[in-house]
């Protein structure tokens, strides 16, 4: 008797237009217009708001936040566990 578990495969994309926002040290528009909770820019005491911490021109950590806003937005997945544990190392 096997004891796999029955896996989902997701396909996640999202339009060209996303990198280029966040290549400007920016949040795409439509995360924070969507998101405003997760995606506002700021640190705020006991709730932590994530920001664009990638170098600016490039996309350090683009990949991790656009698979957070489509689990969230097409799934209704919240998916905290990368900024909770950047939060708990800092």
């Amino acid at each position: 008797m096997s004891s796999r578990i029955n896996e989902i495969e997701i396909r996640i994309s999202y339009p060209r237009g996303w990198e280029a926002e966040y290549r400007n040290r920016d949040f795409p528009s439509v995360w924070r217009a969507d998101f405003p909770e997760l995606f506002n820019g700021t640190l705020d005491g006991s709730n932590v708001h994530l920001r664009n911490t990638g170098v600016g021109g490039t996309l350090t950590e683009f990949f991790e936040y656009a698979l957070m806003y489509r689990l969230r937005k097409n799934e209704g997945v919240c998916s905290l566990t990368y900024y909770e544990l950047a939060a708990k190392s800092a």
